[in-house]
């Protein structure tokens, strides 16, 4: 479980709404270049369309006028709990707190809409946030 809290303050946090589902795959690239193997950018495309049909909210951060960092996260129907997916950041643009702020921003979204905790999917764990 990541958190079972309201996240602390956002106040001049960078993050918005993500403008485009088809530039998450960019971050996701960037950071893992192997996806390309598994996954186009139509095919990763629709399913996240298809999880923001279901519910699903995604955020970025975005420097120069590109997402640098983007995460996202599901609340399934009648749950109590969010799960956030997606997290990551370019390895150039680390370091700058964006993945905290991601998860605040999250974290946020989840208990205002009622749910009681959130965690983390990950295959790699969850260290940096």
């Amino acid at each position: 479980m990541l958190c079972r809290r309201i996240p602390n303050d956002i106040t001049g946090s960078v993050v918005t709404e993500c403008r485009s589902l088809w530039e998450i795959y960019d971050v996701l690239l960037s950071q893992k270049p192997e996806l390309a193997e598994r996954v186009s950018r139509d095919e990763y495309t629709a399913r996240m369309l298809f999880l923001k049909r279901g519910g699903a909210l995604f955020f970025e951060v975005r420097e120069q006028n590109r997402p640098v960092a983007v995460g996202g996260i599901q609340m399934p129907p009648g749950g109590e709990y969010g799960l956030i997916f997606n997290l990551c950041t370019r390895p150039d643009c680390t370091g700058r707190g964006y993945g905290t702020q991601l998860v605040d921003r999250l974290c946020l979204e989840a208990f205002s809409q009622a749910e009681s905790a959130v965690y983390a999917i990950t295959m790699e764990g969850f260290p940096l946030y």
